[in-house]
């Protein structure tokens, strides 16, 4: 039976990585070297950190993915953001932004970071209790 689980959880583990993959490299034209790289800072400290925690690993692998998402939407906000202030300041804008750009990502890092956590908690915990069956 756990064996059995354990298949499932690395087939939707391969499954959820190769459509990280590809979805990366499609959205590639389509997004800044910035984006990219705070993406793949994300999904490098998600699994070092999150990863070796006890909960399920399809519920990690969930939140790995919302997360992309998430980090994907922020950027692209974000960088019409840049884009319509930077034409107001006329060229000034480059330094400000490069100053600012690693702050505004952490806007949504921590708060999904504290929402992954918290959810792996509850999921751990719910495992936990007995069942009232």
């Amino acid at each position: 039976m756990k064996n059995d689980s354990f298949r499932k959880d690395h087939l939707l583990f391969g499954g959820l990585a190769a459509a990280m993959i590809l979805c990366t490299v499609w959205f590639f034209p389509f997004t800044s070297k910035e984006s990219m790289l705070v993406l793949v800072a994300f999904d490098f400290l998600f699994v070092s950190l999150i990863f070796p925690l006890r909960g399920p690993l399809s519920g990690k692998l969930l939140m790995l993915s919302l997360g992309n998402v998430v980090g994907w939407f922020w950027n692209c906000a974000l960088m019409l953001l840049n884009s319509a202030i930077a034409d107001g300041f006329e060229g000034s804008f480059g330094l400000i932004h490069l100053f600012l750009n690693p702050f505004l990502n952490l806007v949504w890092i921590v708060p999904f970071w504290g929402f992954s956590l918290s959810a792996l908690a509850g999921a751990e915990k719910r495992r936990m209790e007995p069942s009232s069956c």
